[in-house]
């Protein structure tokens, strides 16, 4: 095991009775944010993510981003966050480049990625999945960096690892 694969199960030690994220009246401590983390990634495997695969992440200012981090790392898959502000064809473009074997988006944003496999994380149906699915049990696979896309020098985006 690598030191950052843990990094979630680390966090929880130092900061168990803290919020790890506050989003509107909802708040999340670190252990409820490492049950959701291995939840997902219990979802990403059932959805055919193995080590190294890429998962894209179209989400903006919600707890789905930082647990899709943690379970990608849990994985040894590679998170591809994408700015909600990228136009359709950029998304396009980027998709078609990482190819990744989900992708996280918002319900506004599913337009933009269209006939790649995808799950809403803002409709209800998320949490319905997290809820029923069972915790990765896995042992965490090496951890891969994530992939971020720059704007490129030819104003089109350009995948580089952190």
């Amino acid at each position: 095991m690598t030191p950052d694969s843990n990094v979630a199960s680390s966090a929880v030690e130092v900061s168990a009775g803290t919020a790890a994220v506050v989003s509107g009246d909802r708040v999340y401590p670190f252990p409820e944010v490492k049950m959701r983390a291995r939840r997902l990634a219990a979802v990403l495997t059932e959805r055919g993510a193995q080590p190294g695969d890429r998962v894209g992440m179209l989400i903006g200012n919600h707890p789905a981003f930082l647990e899709a981090v943690f379970a990608c790392r849990y994985l040894g898959a590679v998170a591809v966050p994408m700015s909600i502000q990228l136009m359709a064809g950029e998304v396009t473009h980027v998709v078609r480049d990482c190819r990744p074997v989900l992708v996280l988006c918002e319900r506004d944003l599913a337009d933009r990625v269209a006939g790649v496999d995808h799950l809403v994380v803002d409709d209800g149906r998320y949490e319905q999945v997290l809820e029923s699915a069972e915790p990765w049990g896995g042992r965490p696979a090496r951890a891969h960096e994530p992939m971020v896309y720059t704007s490129g020098a030819t104003g089109t985006p350009d995948g580089e690892s952190a």
